[in-house]
Parts: C-alpha cells; structure tokens; sequence
C-alpha cells in the first residue's frame, strides 16, 4: 500500500505562524496533546488551508479540511483550538495526528548519494524510502510512525486533498523521501 509524506509548501509569501508559548513541546503539539494554544505572526500573507507554524509537521487546517476528513470518515487526527492577538483564526484549527505505525526501518530504505547545495559541501550517503512494517500500523488514514514527526497518509486522504483543491499542501510517495535525520558523511 502506498503511503505519502504530507507537509507543506514552503514558500515566503505563504502565512507562517508561530507559537506564543516557547515552552510548547512539538511531540504534544503534533499529537493534538493542547486544548488551546496562542499563535503570532512569524511571515507571509497568504492564508491557506494549510498553515504552517514554527515546527515541522505541526499545522493548523481551515474548516474545508476539517469538514473534508468528516464528510470522508477520514481516521487518525484530532484538533485544538487556537488563537492569536494577530490575525482572525476563528476558520482554524491546530491538526493533531492519533494514528500510528512502528518506527521506520532503515533496513528498507536504499542508500543512496546526495550532493548537497546547501551547507554540507561534501557529498553525503542518506536514506532514500521511509517504510514500515504494515502489521504495526493501525490503519488510520493519517498517522505518524513511532519516533518520528512525519505524517504519513493513505492515498485516499491524497486524492481527496486534490481533488477538493486543498492550498499549501505537499505530498511525495514516502519510498521517494530522504531521510536527512539518518545522513553518513562520506
């Protein structure tokens, strides 16, 4: 069965909030642990259905999703409720995902070579394919293997983002991602 990586696009113009409280833990906050939580403007203006915030893979969604997921019976996440002095974010909601698999194998994954243009200027061996062991998923449409903050979906919730136009959304097959947290200088 595939799964997808989902996150989102990056790009500067794109809303991008940021958490009030520094004390906030990213764990608690990707797993919708918070009842409710202050946000403020960090860049960008464009608002989307997908808003990202200071940390990785922790989101709020606008009320199109959440009403996608419940009109679809869509299984593994949750929401909180936020706020800001800033912006209006009464159409948001902070995405929590429930669901879960065990960890990633490594052992799965293809090494491969990286030349990287960024600040590593050596070529680096990394992980390619982020794979699990399908009998510890739980089969919810939207979970986070065991360990790590990436969200991984079925190709159902995919296709119902598409379809329905959902902005600032990104999804690679998760066979196709590299696992930077697992980079072997050379």
């Amino acid at each position: 069965m595939p799964f997808y990586n989902f996150s989102e696009q990056s790009k500067k113009a794109n809303l991008r909030l940021q958490f009030f409280d520094k004390s906030l833990k990213k764990d608690k906050l990707l797993r919708g642990e918070y009842e409710k939580v202050k946000l403020s403007y960090l860049q960008g203006t464009i608002k989307n259905d997908l808003i990202a915030t200071g940390f990785s893979s922790v989101f709020l969604v606008s009320d199109r999703v959440v009403n996608i997921f419940e009109s679809n019976q869509i299984s593994g996440w949750k929401l909180f409720d936020v706020f800001s002095d800033d912006l209006d974010l009464s159409n948001y909601y902070g995405f929590g995902v429930v669901g879960n698999s065990g960890p990633i194998i490594n052992e799965l994954s293809i090494q491969t070579v990286l030349n990287n243009n960024n600040a590593i200027k050596k070529p680096f061996l990394a992980y390619q394919g982020l794979f699990i062991d399908t009998n510890t998923w739980d089969g919810s449409n939207i979970f986070c293997p065991r360990g790590t903050s990436y969200i991984f979906i079925t190709s159902t919730v995919k296709n119902l983002l598409e379809k329905h136009r959902i902005t600032n959304v990104d999804f690679l097959d998760t066979s196709k991602v590299i696992n930077y947290n697992l980079p072997i200088t050379l």
